[in-house]
């Protein structure tokens, strides 16, 4: 078993690498996912990034039972060479609305790990001098519960 945190983000992962060309995504960042990395991502594309960021103490806590909001980045890039008929702009623009679809359908495996998913905000990406890339990073925050003494157990409720 592993911690609630390492389960969240291993349930992120798994939608996130849905975000393909061949179910329905154009930007396709979804090709390779990784978590944790951020050296040379845009080398990389199309390619996404989860970066697990900031937790922070949510409003409920009982007994052992205590309320965590984390902060997740997902930074995408796809490469403008495999677009050739699309703006920068607008890839960078289909980039972001891709991983939120992605992030903000009903998805179960996270629905039941979390009590809420809250986007906060997005930073458009270009390229670079001599790069192929451009991208985005969009901002979460995922509110869940844990016990103290058991933080391996999914808890749903207070």
């Amino acid at each position: 078993m592993a911690l609630n945190a390492t389960t969240i983000t291993a349930a992120l992962v798994t939608v996130l690498r849905t975000v393909t060309a061949a179910n329905g995504y154009v930007s396709n960042v979804g090709a390779s996912v990784r978590v944790g990395e951020v050296r040379g991502m845009a080398t990389q594309a199309p390619a996404c990034f989860v970066i697990p960021g900031r937790g922070g103490p949510g409003e409920a806590r009982y007994g052992e039972a205590r309320q965590v909001i984390r902060e997740y980045e997902v930074r995408g890039f796809a490469s403008v060479l495999d677009h050739p008929t699309i703006s920068d702009y607008a890839l960078v623009d289909t980039v972001i609305w891709d991983i939120r679809r992605a992030m903000e359908s009903y998805e179960p495996a996270v629905d039941s790990l979390i009590q809420s998913l809250a986007y906060r905000g997005d930073r458009p990406g270009y390229r670079e001098e001599g790069g192929n890339a451009v991208g985005a990073a969009v901002t979460y925050e995922l509110t869940y519960l844990v016990t103290l003494t058991d933080p391996e157990t999914v808890l749903t409720a207070l």
